[in-house]
């Protein structure tokens, strides 16, 4: 009986009693592990908004511009161009330029189509200008200013600027001048002729001082001293490409150039000096 009562004794030496924690405890340590996740985070967010800020600053003051390059302009000078994006008090820092014209466009110049912005490096700043094509201009007496078409007909520009390099076009009859509408004029078919024209001349850089338009769809280029008598068009592009050939051995001469009645490869094409050629020959 003894012996029992021993085995008994031991057996229950050997039985853990179970642990309790407390419900205090539990929040505690949730407490504690909540707050070491925020401080973690805290820390994280705030090395990032440092980093970030150390970013910007190194980019603001790093990115100073130096030089402006501009390319693609011919009717303006590269002053004026760099003048007109480079133009408020932030315009020094490189990244401020680039992303100020990345979502807006510069302000309107006049024969301007469009100018773009890029960063040649973190110091320089490179201005792409496009330019409006122009073929011609004609002065619209009700407006009293120049009407600049492109190669479409397209009215492009009015100004009372006249603008180098670009053919006058004398004896257009106007009827209508809207912007960015083709021009209208009383005589359809004589511009229609005078567009292809000009198209074929800008085809083999032969484009003149002035072309005038006279009776029943004849025209006449001017090249300063010397004057071509182009006549109708017809077989443009061929004719065009023979005075391609020609006019370079005109160089110096001053008179008139008949190829108002040629008609192919065969054709006799005279030129007729002037008086003032005559006399000091």
């Amino acid at each position: 009986m003894n012996r029992t009562k021993k085995k008994h004794e031991k057996t229950d030496d050997k039985v853990k009693k179970p642990e309790f924690i407390s419900l205090e405890d539990e929040l505690a340590e949730e407490e504690k592990r909540v707050k070491s996740k925020v401080y973690t985070g805290l820390i994280v967010f705030f090395s990032i908004i440092l980093l970030l800020a150390m970013m910007f600053l190194a980019g603001w003051f790093m990115f100073d511009v130096k030089q402006v390059k501009v390319e693609g302009n011919e009717l303006y000078g590269d002053e004026l161009i760099a003048e007109q994006i480079l133009n408020d008090e932030y315009s020094w820092n490189a990244l401020y330029v680039l992303l100020k014209y990345k979502f807006n466009q510069p302000e309107a110049i006049p024969f301007i189509a469009e100018m773009k912005v890029k960063l040649e490096n973190r110091n320089t700043i490179v201005i792409q200008v496009y330019e409006k094509e122009l073929v011609g201009y004609a002065y619209v007496e009700s407006t009293g200013q120049y009407a600049y078409i492109d190669k479409d007909g397209i009215v492009v520009e009015r100004s009372t600027n006249i603008i180098p390099g670009v053919a006058f076009i004398e004896g257009l009859d106007v009827t209508e001048v809207s912007l960015y509408e083709k021009l209208k004029v009383k005589d359809d078919s004589m511009f229609k002729d005078l567009l292809n024209l000009t198209q074929a001349l800008q085809k083999y850089n032969l484009m003149p001082e002035k072309i005038i338009v006279q009776e029943r769809g004849n025209f006449q280029l001017s090249y300063g001293a010397i004057a071509v008598n182009f006549g109708q068009v017809e077989k443009v592009n061929d004719k065009v490409k023979r005075m391609e050939v020609i006019m370079p051995k005109l160089e110096g001469m001053i008179g008139i150039l008949h190829m108002e009645n040629w008609k192919n490869e065969d054709s006799p094409i005279n030129f007729e000096k002037t008086d003032s050629q005559e006399k000091n020959e």
